[in-house]
């Protein structure tokens, strides 16, 4: 059995993803919107998690933030 799948579909095309990769655009967003607030780059974050998170979904955590660009 694999991963669970999110389903968008836009402008009549469906499209799958993983958690992770929403985590990923949903962090991207918000480095553009510290970058743009600062106007100086970032690089580097400070990412909290629930404590009940499991080792898997913390660095599936880790994983989505270095997909944005970040490094944690």
């Amino acid at each position: 059995m694999g991963e669970p799948l999110i389903c968008v579909t836009f402008n009549g095309k469906e499209k799958k993803f993983q958690a992770e990769e929403i985590s990923a655009i949903i962090l991207s967003q918000m480095k553009g919107i510290a970058e743009g607030f600062t106007n100086k780059e970032v690089s580097d974050a400070v990412i909290t998690v629930p404590a009940y998170f499991n080792e898997r979904q913390r660095m599936a955590t880790i994983n989505a933030a270095k997909m944005a660009g970040l490094n944690v």
